[in-house]
C-alpha cells in the first residue's frame, strides 16, 4: 500500500513539473517571438526604439539588453 501511495505522489509531482515546464517554455517562446518581431520592425524603420520598448512594456535600456540576447535571422540572408 505504501508503495502505491509513493508511486502516485511521484507521478503527480512529475506531471506537475512537466505542466509547469511547458507553460514556462510557451511563455519564453512568446516573449522571444515578440522581441524578434519588434527588432525586425526597428531594422526596417517601421518602429523606433522608444515605440518598441513601449509595446514590450519595458524601458529602452531593458529593451536593448533583451535585444542583445535574442538570436534573430537576418532580414535578407542573401545581402541583396
Amino acid at each position: 500500500m505504501v508503495g502505491k501511495v509513493l508511486d502516485y505522489e511521484a507521478k503527480r509531482i512529475y506531471n506537475q513539473g512537466r505542466k509547469e515546464g511547458k507553460e514556462e517554455a510557451w511563455k519564453m517562446g512568446k516573449e522571444q517571438g515578440q522581441m524578434e518581431t519588434l527588432i525586425a520592425m526597428i531594422r526596417i524603420n517601421r518602429l523606433t526604439l522608444q515605440e518598441a520598448a513601449k509595446i514590450a512594456g519595458v524601458t529602452e535600456e531593458v529593451f536593448r539588453e533583451r535585444g542583445k540576447a535574442v538570436n534573430y535571422p537576418p532580414l535578407n540572408p542573401f545581402g541583396i
